[in-house]
This record gives structure tokens, sequence and C-alpha cells, in this order.
């Protein structure tokens, strides 16, 4: 009970209802819906992923370090939303040349795709919005964000059982109209407080949309950039797939990833906690500290991360094997799950070494290692694909990706590691 009326929970709740929404539609559309229009869904969805995660990083990120108190928010909000807008105009051009050269059924649902990217961005500014102001309030965004989930279910289902979902189009209009829901749900019981809010005294001065730009450019382009090579080698690597790999095996390997996706959850949240404590002991000088606690950290854990995965693939197997145990499709692919498993396992080992690059603060390693692993799994992609076009192949190159990450960043880790500790005449 505690937990429930501990406000500080809040902000962990709503999030981890915008994750599970993320991780169900997949695997809730998977049985839904024909295997050709699942996966034109995902990789659909993958574009917009993308347009998001850019248009979030560029410009409602920076709002939660940038936006004062004191200044003319409403202005500052404005212009905000005007980059988001014209930010997603010039990233659909991208998308629109990549329907007309190589993807054509993109083309088919650029009008959703790009009105879906632009109801998501603004919805998450207002939720960066309330982390600066109503975090000590943020019920209301917990029910908003909980009434988005609860609107597409209904839509969908209603749809599903009183008619016949016929294209991707229809799917991403009604994520787009439980989406409005949700942010109208938050104006409507949030607009006392927000008249309230931008009804006081400010000052009356602007900034003019370019320094907005460029003081937001300042903090962000270098995460773009490696958010785009993130993307690339974990979802992008699924448009050489589909080219190449039968609609079944490339389904199944995207439901495969999906379900076992949900321990990032976990793997993320040690993340946070870790930088934390590793950044309480080191002051920019404790490089041998950093290096025990990495040792330390490594030794507690590896068998807990090793216990975490082995008792969720008992959990994933069985609601796998529940869930679609009338398709032989799914079935027979069913040890694609291993793959998958491994690769969170590498991908929980390598946060520790992720951890320690940032704390201390040498995130441009992490860039890199984006970098060189989107190069590597590109090539992977385009030599193996064609000659090997199956979910066994597809598979083995996503688990090579998250190895050579993992391996790129703790070479980086450790090269910079030993020259300071060398400098200091430690060891």
């Amino acid at each position: 009970m505690n937990f429930v009326l501990n406000k500080k929970y809040y902000v962990l709740f709503e999030q981890g209802i915008m994750s599970l929404m993320n991780f169900g539609l997949i695997f809730l559309l998977s049985k839904l819906i024909t295997p050709i229009l699942f996966k034109n869904f995902f990789l659909e969805y993958s574009v917009i992923i993308i347009l998001t995660l850019i248009t979030s990083t560029f410009s409602n990120q920076p709002l939660q370090i940038f936006l004062s108190k004191k200044d003319n928010n409403i202005d500052y909000i404005k212009k905000v939303i005007g980059i988001n807008i014209s930010l997603l105009f010039f990233l659909m051009f991208f998308v629109f040349f990549a329907g007309k050269i190589y993807y054509d059924f993109l083309l088919d649902d650029i009008f959703p795709i790009f009105v879906l990217s632009l109801v998501i961005s603004i919805y998450d500014l207002i939720r960066r919005f309330s982390f600066v102001y109503f975090q000590n309030n943020f019920l209301i965004n917990v029910f908003s964000t909980f009434s988005v989930v609860c609107c597409f279910l209904v839509l969908l289902i209603i749809n599903y059982y009183y008619g016949v979902i016929s294209s991707v189009g229809e799917i991403f209009w009604f994520l787009i109209s439980a989406h409005l829901i949700g942010i109208v749900f938050f104006l409507l019981f949030k607009s006392k407080e927000l008249k309230k809010l931008f009804a006081e005294d400010r000052s009356k001065a602007t900034t003019s949309i370019f320094k907005i730009v460029e003081k937001h450019k300042s903090y962000s382009l270098w995460l773009v950039f490696g958010i785009i090579f993130f993307w690339n080698y974990t979802q992008g690597i699924y448009f050489i797939a589909e080219k190449y790999v039968q609609v079944d095996d490339f389904n199944v390997v995207r439901v495969s990833q999906n379900l076992v996706g949900v321990l990032s959850v976990f793997f993320v949240t040690f993340e946070n906690v870790m930088l934390t404590k590793t950044a309480l002991i080191f002051d920019g000088t404790k490089f041998l500290e950093i290096k025990k606690f990495v040792k330390k950290i490594i030794k507690q854990n590896v068998l807990k991360l090793i216990g975490l995965v082995l008792v969720s693939g008992l959990i994933v197997g069985v609601i796998y094997k529940f869930y679609y145990g009338n398709n032989e499709s799914y079935l027979s692919r069913m040890y694609y799950l291993l793959y998958f498993f491994i690769y969170q396992f590498i991908f929980g080992v390598s946060r520790i070494f992720v951890v320690a690059v940032k704390a201390m603060n040498q995130t441009k390693f992490i860039f890199y290692s984006h970098l060189i692993t989107s190069i590597f799994t590109t090539i992977l992609g385009v030599l193996f694909l064609k000659e090997f076009n199956n979910g066994n192949t597809l598979a083995m190159i996503i688990l090579t990706s998250i190895l050579t990450f993992s391996v790129v960043v703790f070479i980086f880790y450790n090269k910079f590691l030993n020259k300071k500790l060398s400098l200091n005449g430690e060891s």
C-alpha cells in the first residue's frame, strides 16, 4: 500500500505503462493480424520509433534541462513544438525517398506515419514538461498514459471483432486517437494548474527559435547520432532482412526479440542505479576505485544475471507456448528465443562497462561503440542475409551486434582506464 501511495513511484509506474504498451503492441498484433501485415506494421512502426527518438532527443529532452521557471515558458514551449513539427517534416523527406526507392509499402501510410510521430512527440513533450513542474503530483500523468493504452486496446479489439484490420494505417490511426485522448485527458485535469502557472508574472523576453535550435544542438546533436546508429543495428537490420527472409521467419525473430526484450527494462534500471553509486565514488581522479568497483559489481551480479535469464527463460517459454500453441510456424521456431536470452545476458553485462564509461565522463566512447557496431552489423547483413536468407542468420547477426558493442565498449573502457592508472602510477 505504501508503494501505491508513495508519489515518488508514480514516474516509475508511468514509464512502466509506456514500456508495457510498446512490448505488448508487438505481442498482441502478431496474433490479430495477417503475417504480411504484421511484418509491414513492425517495419513502419520502427520508422516511427526512430523519428520520435530523434525529435524527442533533439527537441524535448533538452527542454527538461533548459526550461526555466522564471522565463516566458509559453513562448519557449510553442517554439519547441514548432521545432518538433519542422524536424519531422525534414525527416519525412528521407522516409518518402526510402519508400520511393526501396520500400514502397511505406508510401501507403506516409501521412499516418507523420501524424503518429508528431502526436507521440507532443505527448512526450507534455510528459517531460510534467517532470519539471508536476513530479510531486504526477498521478494525472499515470492516468493519462493508462488511458492511452486502454483506448488503443478498446479500438483495436472492437475493430477486430466487428471488422477486419486490413491496413497498417488503421492501426496507426487507433494509436493516434489513443494518444490524442491522453493529451486531452492531461490538459483537462491540469487546466487549473496550467492556467495558474502561465498566468504568473514572468519576463516578457523571448528567445528566437534559431537560438533555441543552437542551444539544443549543442546539448543533443551527438546523442542524436548515437541513437541513429543504435537504431540501425537493433531495428534497421530488419530493413535489410525483409528483402530476403521469409515472412514467417522474419516475424518469429521479431516477436522473440520483443518478448525477451522485457528483460532490458530490468537492465536499464540496473544501469541507472549503478550510475548513481558509481558517481558517488568517483570525483574525477579515483580511477583505481572505478576499476575495483567494476570488478566488485561483476562478481556480485554475474550469477544473478544468469539466474534472472534462466528464470525468465522458463516463464517466457511457457507464455510463448501457451500463446502460440495453435501456430505451428511459431512453435517450430521457438528455439529463436535462445538467441535473445543470450543477447539479453550480454546486454546486461555490457551495462556495467557503460556505467563506468559514463561515470568517467567519456560518453564519446559509447558513441564510437554504437558507430562501429552499426557499420559492422550492416556489413554482416548485406553479406550474409542474401546468401543465408533465414531467421537463424538474422537472429545470429542481431546477437553478434550486441556482442560487438559490448566488446568495443569494454576495449575503450579498459584502454582509457589503464592509461589513467599508468599516468597516476597505479595498477
